[in-house]
C-alpha cells in the first residue's frame, strides 16, 4: 500500500511532516491469539492459572518503509517499524527496527536499530516464528540471542553498523558491530586498557548461500556481555566475554521443507542449542508443521502446528508446545519469571489469527 508522507507520519506517530521522501510504503501486522497454558505462568504481573485462556499480541506491529534513487546506482533506504500492543493503553506503540542507509552495486551499509546478523537466519528455518510456540520463545528451542533489544548481544541490536556484501554466486556476507560509548561503563574502572569483559563493541558475522531449493549459513557473534548478561546469566565469574556461533540451513520445494539449526553457546549460555523443524504444504491453504530442539543438559520441547491460509494476507493457526527439563540439569537455568521463580516444565495451546497489509 503507497501512502504520502503525511499519511505515513500519522499512522507510524513518529515521523516529521514536511520532509521529502519517496514513494515511502506503510506496511504492517495484527496478530492476536488465544494461549491456554497449562501450568502457572506470569503474564503483565499476575498469575494465569493452568487451563485459564489468555488473549495476547504476538508481536504485531506497523512501519513504514521505502528507498530513494539518487542516481548512479546508489539509493537512499530507510525502515522505521513499532510494536503495535492493543492491550497495554499508552504503552501501546514500542520501537522495533529503525535504521536508514545507502545501498548500491557494493551492497548496502545500514546505521541504526536492526536484526544482527546471528538473528536474521532464526526465523527462517521456523515457521511459527513470532507466535508463543516459536523456538525462540518459552519452549527454548533457540537461545536469547534471537530475542530483545539493546548493544550487548541481544537480537535487535541498537547503535549499530551494518554491511551487506552483494549476492556473488548466491554468496553474501553480513557484518555489523555496536558503536556506543554507553558500553564503556561495563569496563573495570580501575584501569583503562580497557581489557576487561564488556568493554567491546558487539561484532558479529555471517555467510549465507542459497538458490531456488537450498538455504544455508553459519554465524559469529562477540558480545558486549557483562554482569547477568544480555540473553543469559554467565556460567561462570563477575562478567562473560565467551563468543557463540551457529549453523543451520533449510530445503524446501512446492510441498516440503526441511530446517535445522545447531548453535555453539555453552561456554556463553551453559549448553548449545539444537533446532529441527520440518512443514508439509498439503495444498495451497493448508500446511502443518512440527519442530524438536533442545538445549543441553536444559531442557528439551517440541511444537505441532496446523495452518490455514485464508489468503495470501490473512491465515489462522492452531499450535500446541511442550517443554520439559532434562534429569541432567536445571529448566530454572534459561531464566526466570517476572518474579524471580525459575521456569518449570509446562505445555501451551495457541489459537491464533495473523493479518498483514
Amino acid at each position: 500500500m503507497k501512502k504520502t508522507l503525511i499519511a505515513t507520519a500519522v499512522a507510524a506517530g513518529m515521523l516529521a511532516t514536511g520532509a521529502a521522501q519517496a514513494d515511502p510504503t506503510v506496511y504492517g501486522i495484527l496478530h492476536l491469539s488465544i494461549d491456554t497454558f497449562s501450568d502457572d505462568h506470569y503474564s503483565g504481573g499476575n498469575i494465569v492459572k493452568p487451563g485459564s485462556p489468555e488473549m495476547r499480541s504476538n508481536t504485531s506491529a506497523i512501519g513504514v518503509k521505502g528507498s530513494e534513487d539518487l542516481g548512479g546506482g546508489l539509493k537512499a533506504i530507510y525502515k522505521a517499524e513499532f510494536k503495535v500492543d492493543p492491550f497495554s493503553g499508552s504503552t501501546s506503540l514500542q520501537r522495533r527496527d529503525i535504521w536508514v542507509g545507502l545501498k548500491g552495486g557494493w551492497g548496502k551499509a545500514a546505521v541504526g536499530t536492526m536484526s544482527t546478523n546471528y538473528k536474521q537466519m532464526g526465523g527462517k528455518i521456523d515457521p511459527l516464528y513470532r507466535t508463543v510456540a516459536e523456538a525462540r520463545g518459552i519452549l527454548n528451542m533457540q537461545s536469547g540471542a534471537h530475542g530483545g533489544a539493546g548493544t550487548d548481544g541481544q537480537g535487535r541490536q541498537e547503535q549499530t553498523l551494518q554491511y551487506t556484501t552483494p549476492k556473488m554466486a548466491g554468496i553474501e556476507i553480513v557484518l555489523n558491530t555496536t558503536i556506543s560509548a554507553a558500553d564503556a561503563g561495563n569496563c573495570n574502572t580501575t584501569g583503562l586498557d580497557n581489557t576487561d569483559a564488556g568493554c567491546d563493541e558487539t561484532i558479529g558475522a555471517g555467510i549465507r548461500w542459497s538458490n531456488k531449493n537450498w538455504l544455508l549459513f553459519a554465524d559469529y557473534l562477540d558480545p558486549n556481555q557483562s554482569g547477568t548478561g544480555a540473553f543469559g546469566a554467565p556460567t561462570t565469574g563477575a562478567f562473560q566475554d565467551e563468543s557463540i556461533a551457529k549453523v543451520g540451513g533449510k530445503w524446501s520445494n512446492k510441498a516440503f521443507q526441511v530446517g535445522a539449526q545447531y548453535e555453539m553457546t555453552e561456554d556463553q549460555l551453559g549448553g548449545d542449542y539444537m533446532f529441527l523443524n520440518g512443514l508439509w504444504n498439503i495444498n495451497s491453504k493448508n500446511a502443518v508443521t512440527v519442530s524438536y530442539g533442545q538445549q543441553d543438559k536444559i531442557s528439551s520441547a517440541y511444537n505441532l502446528a496446523y495452518v490455514f491460509s485464508m489468503s495470501k494476507q490473512t491465515n489462522v493457526y492452531a499450535a500446541w508446545g511442550s517443554v520439559e527439563a532434562d534429569s541432567t540439569g536445571s529448566y530454572g537455568a534459561i531464566g526466570t519469571d517476572e518474579n524471580g521463580v525459575a521456569r518449570e516444565d509446562g505445555s501451551v495451546l495457541s489459537l491464533g489469527i495473523r493479518k498483514s497489509f
